[in-house]
């Protein structure tokens, strides 16, 4: 968090107080890197035992980071903004520019970008990953019918007890 657009607050004080974004940065750097020093040694106090941290990982199967994404298009469409909203917003702050400025135009893309995307999965019933399509006009139907099949059977069953 030692650069300024890492936390909306800082982005409010660096903006609000009229605080040099490297000044800034050159400021946080200390405290962030001391820390971060004492927070990994507490940790390292605290969880010194084996049990608590395994030297070796037993994976049995290949890992494929890609697998666990539901969406990997947006994930990689917002990730792309994302990183180049970011790098804009540095390299402009230091012509003291307003960040909202900025970011607006690129969360406004996203805003669309996802509203579109959905909307084209929706119409064509594409499923996310590790879904299948919905089909809930067939599955109402279907449901439906069998209610009315069961219905019929019961009906049947009952006249030819009667008779």
């Amino acid at each position: 968090m030692v650069v300024f657009v890492g936390n909306p607050t800082n982005v409010v004080i660096c903006e609000g107080f009229l605080v040099n974004n490297a000044a800034f940065t050159a400021y946080t750097i200390l405290p962030f890197l001391g820390c971060s020093v004492i927070c990994l040694a507490a940790l390292g106090i605290q969880f010194h035992k084996p049990n608590y941290i395994p030297r070796r990982l037993a994976v049995t199967e290949d890992l494929d980071v890609m697998s666990v994404l539901v969406d990997p298009v947006g994930a990689c469409v917002g990730g792309a903004l994302l990183g180049t909203c970011l790098c804009i917003i540095i390299i402009v702050s230091f012509f003291s520019i307003d960040v909202w400025k900025i970011s607006l135009p690129f969360a406004a893309a996203k805003f669309i970008y996802d509203i579109t995307w959905d909307q084209y999965r929706r119409v064509r019933n594409l499923p996310m990953l590790g879904q299948r399509p919905e089909h809930k006009m067939l599955d109402n139907a279907t449901e439906t019918m069998g209610t009315v099949n069961a219905c019929k059977n019961a009906q049947n069953s009952v006249i030819v007890e009667a008779a």
